[in-house]
């Protein structure tokens, strides 16, 4: 019994490491794919002219999408963080698991049915 609950927790956890690789793959973000930026990445981008603005945001986003998860079984995490530097700072991505209508946590976030990723990017400060 012990063993079949095992192997069940590590199936779960794989599949939500498979969801959430193929989230992070579909970057750039649809309204399907929510991300945000937190309040101290956006002071640091505050300002920019609108090209240097999207540019370093295009930055972010492939830093997080090429993201290197493979080191790391599903048993040992869900692939739903990884830490970075960027331009000189610490900073770090986290995937978190909303219900459909983003009106609570998922119940099941290896559910894509039940299961809204949302993505933030953040300094590691603010983690």
């Amino acid at each position: 019994m012990r063993a079949e609950r095992n192997d069940h927790r590590i199936a779960q956890a794989q599949a939500i490491a498979d969801l959430n690789d193929t989230f992070r793959a579909g970057l750039p973000i649809t309204s399907e794919n929510p991300l945000r930026f937190s309040p101290g990445l956006l002071r640091l981008l505050e300002g920019l002219p609108a090209f240097d603005f999207f540019q370093q945001r295009a930055e972010l986003i492939q830093l997080v999408t090429d993201h290197d998860c493979s080191g790391l079984s599903a048993d040992e995490a869900k692939r739903d963080f990884g830490l970075f530097q960027w331009r000189g700072r610490q900073c770090c991505w986290k995937i978190e698991y909303f219900s459909a209508d983003l009106a609570e946590r998922s119940r099941n976030p290896a559910d894509p049915a039940m299961t809204m990723r949302v993505l933030t990017i953040m300094l590691f400060s603010e983690f």
